[in-house]
């Protein structure tokens, strides 16, 4: 697979690779791609999370100081 077209030293002719190589390598560009778009996903949604957990902390501690503020104005 390294070289899609093999040139015979003896002739300045191309052999096209077979049709067994070409699927396989159709199918290990298309898992590849696949791969790359599951690791694409999965960065994406670890970054959701954090920003959510970040968000989450926020509103935890704005909470906290309200019911703070309440309790020392009753």
């Amino acid at each position: 697979m390294e070289n899609d077209f093999k040139t015979d030293s003896s002739s300045s002719t191309f052999a096209l690779p077979s049709s067994s190589e070409t699927m396989f390598s159709i199918q290990l560009l298309d898992f590849k791609t696949s791969l790359l778009e599951a690791l694409e996903e999965l960065r994406m949604r670890r970054e959701a999370e954090t920003q959510y957990e970040e968000q989450i902390g926020k509103i935890i501690m704005e909470t906290q100081e309200l019911k703070w503020q309440k309790g020392k104005k009753v």
